[in-house]
Formats: C-alpha cells, structure tokens, sequence
C-alpha cells in the first residue's frame, strides 16, 4: 500500500467530523437515517470503525437486517475512510465496486459493526476490505471488499470532506 501517515489523533478527528456531519446533516436522506457513529480508529493498520443499529425499516420479510441494508453499511464505511483519504489529496471518493459476502443473518435490534481497512492506494484508486460484526457477541456476519475512485468534486457540490478541515 502506498503508506498512509496519518497521526491517529488525525484519523480519529477525521474520521468522527466526517460522522457527526453525516448524523447533523438537516435533511433526511439515506445516510442519515442509517444512524452510522464513528466507533474507533487505527493508524497503524489503516482502519476505521463505525456503527449501526438494525431499524425497522431495514428488516427483510423474514425480520433481520436487509442485505441491501448491510451492504450500505459497508458503503458507508469504506466511503468515509476513502473520502477522508481522499481529502487529504484535495479530492472525493465515489464507489467503483462493492462486494459482499453475507455469512449470517442479523437479527432485529442489534447493533452492527463495520471495520474498513484501507488496503491498496494506488493512483487514483482506493482499494479496501471490511468486515461486519454483531456488537452483542462478537459473531462476523458478513465480509466486504470495495474500490472507490478519487475524482475532483464537481464545481458547485458540496461534499462531507468541507467538514474535515
């Protein structure tokens, strides 16, 4: 991996602005109502953590957590890690791919949590792996590797990164 050197008072100060500008956000859209919370960072190994808890409204007919809701969560893991990576580069990151492997249904009323680790950082694309554990006991439920695209924010958007700085 091109090495990342961030202080992990960086990455932690990076990683929960991205988070709190997402929760405080004033419309509701998708990633707020997701409910992602910065959990705990490491510099060492390129890895962030966030959380979520399992909502009604992304249950599945059988009562547990949704795959398209598990992959969001992925999505949204690997995003603010790649973005925050991405602003220090004075750019965004968007998804290329996502791949996930589901190993276990989630049930109702659980709280789920999603590393991301920043694998390979190699022109302008980010590669990353995750993984996604029930915070109760511990279980991995599901895997995930990604690839997001650093690109230059489109004039006139505003992105997540305006809140790093």
């Amino acid at each position: 991996m091109n090495q990342l050197i961030l202080s992990q008072e960086m990455l932690d100060s990076g990683i929960s602005k991205i988070c709190q500008a997402i929760e405080n956000h004033t419309e509701d859209r998708f990633n707020k109502k997701m409910k992602i919370r910065f959990a705990y960072s490491n510099s060492r190994e390129n890895l962030i953590a966030v959380r979520f808890p399992v909502q009604d409204w992304q249950l599945n007919q059988n009562g547990t957590l949704h795959g398209g809701a598990m992959a969001a969560g992925f999505d949204m893991a690997m995003g603010i890690f790649s973005n925050f990576i991405a602003y220090l580069h004075g750019n965004v990151a968007v998804t290329t791919h996502l791949n996930v492997r589901f190993l276990k249904s989630v049930p109702a009323d659980e709280t789920v949590l999603v590393t991301a680790r920043a694998e390979l950082s190699e022109n302008q694309l980010i590669s990353l792996t995750g993984e996604a554990w029930l915070e109760s006991s511990q279980n991995l439920v599901a895997t995930a590797d990604a690839a997001f695209m650093l690109i230059t924010p489109p004039a006139g958007t505003r992105s997540l990164n305006e809140h790093i700085g």
